[in-house]
Parts: structure tokens; sequence; C-alpha cells
């Protein structure tokens, strides 16, 4: 699959973009590390709730980490996915974007808690924060055992338990999760942007499948690469 670029969002201020193709792998197989280090700064991600600040000055990824955090203009930051949920912030008042990997690991943990708060330790209100969401798997195609989707419901998150027709199993909203996250922590509706597409079956205009997925093609190493740059 040749590599293709879709673009979520472009302002004067920020662009935010989705990478997809063979040559986007992870880091412990497939893909080509040297391209993806010359298009943004990425973590080595192990589903953790860590959070770093980078800046035009680092030059190798941070292992155990999960989101970045940056003041740096011109020097995007990103992170890989193939199911989980991108999440990517802009915090207009200090200038500063940050980029997250929630899978249900992270999102149960509160990793997006813990960059907002961060943000807000150094200035930010909660007002002036903007997020986006890249492509992940949606509600209806994230099927979970019941101990799983018990320790949402004990979270706080039964809301974003969902049951779909066919199956007894439940289903997880981990978007839906992440946007309850943010409004309890004071970030207006207005400026929480969906996404309009899901890994597990979003489709191109010749039915061809536009993301890598792990549900969908059983642990593949493909991922898609979400990032976010602050303009100078």
């Amino acid at each position: 699959m040749p590599m293709r670029k879709i673009e979520i969002y472009d302002d004067d201020e920020i662009d935010i973009r989705v990478y997809t193709g063979e040559e986007l792998g992870n880091r412990s197989g497939g893909g080509e590390p040297d391209l993806i280090d010359s298009m943004a700064l990425t973590p080595v991600q192990t589903h953790s709730v860590n959070v770093a600040e980078v800046d035009r000055a680092t030059s190798a990824p941070v292992y155990d980490c999960d989101a970045y955090i940056t003041f740096s203009t011109d020097v995007p930051i990103g992170i890989r996915t193939a199911d989980c949920v991108p999440i990517l912030i802009y915090s207009k008042d200090i200038k500063a974007i940050g980029a997250i990997h929630a899978g249900w690991k992270g999102t149960l943990g509160g990793i997006l808690d813990n960059v907002i708060g961060i943000l807000m330790e150094k200035g930010s209100k909660a007002e002036n924060i903007h997020l986006y969401f890249g492509p992940s798997i949606s509600g209806k195609n994230y099927e979970v055992d019941s101990a799983l989707a018990q320790q949402f419901i004990d979270a706080g998150f039964e809301t974003n338990i969902i049951y779909c027709a066919g199956t007894s199993r439940p289903h997880i909203d981990l978007e839906g999760v992440n946007h309850v996250r943010a409004k309890t922590l004071g970030v207006p509706a207005q400026n929480i942007h969906r996404s309009d597409f899901c890994t597990f079956d979003s489709k191109d205009e010749k039915g061809k499948y536009l993301f890598p997925s792990y549900r969908r093609e059983k642990g593949t190493d493909r991922r898609l690469l979400t990032t976010i740059r602050l303009k100078g």
C-alpha cells in the first residue's frame, strides 16, 4: 500500500495529519524507522500513562511513554496506532500541543487527564484547550469481555458500554470515554472534535480499507501515524 496522507485539520496555528502505508510499522516490527522519525517525533509506546515534554533538540524517542507535549514550533509530534485512539491537543493560550496514544489501558488509566493536567499546570485554562480525535476503532466494532467492561463501569463510564445486535458481549466506545474525560476536566464541548473514521471498517471510494486494524488484521505490525504541528 503506498503511503497516503489524510489532512484532519489545518489553520493558521496548527495542522493535524494522518499517514498510513506499509512504510509505517511499529517500533518492534515492520516499518522504516528513519522515514518515520523524519516525519515526526514519536515515543516508544507501551500502553502506559506516561507523558514527556520534547522540543527540537530531542534526538531519540522517549521509552515507556505514550504522550508527547511540545512548545516548539514547526516540530511535528505524533503517535502510532492500529485501533487505539489518537488524541491531538492544542492549548491556544500557552501555545502548546500534545499527541496521545490512548488504548484501553491508557484510556482507563487517564492518560488524557495527565496531559491536560500538565498543560493546566503550565498555565493553560480548560476553555482554551482543543481536542482532535484521529481514526480509531468505533464502539460498535470494539467487542470486549465482561470483565474489562466492568472495569470501565466501575470507573464511571457505564454510558460508554454498548451492546450491538447479534452479540451478547459488551462493546466499549473508547473515543467516547475520552470525550467524557475531557468534558469532566472543563474542556468545552465545542472544542472537542470527534473523528468520522473507524480503523476497523472505513473504506475508500474503491472499497479498500483506509487504515490498518489490529482487530481486523489479527495482530498486524502496520500502523497509522497521526501527527500535530504548531506552526511558527
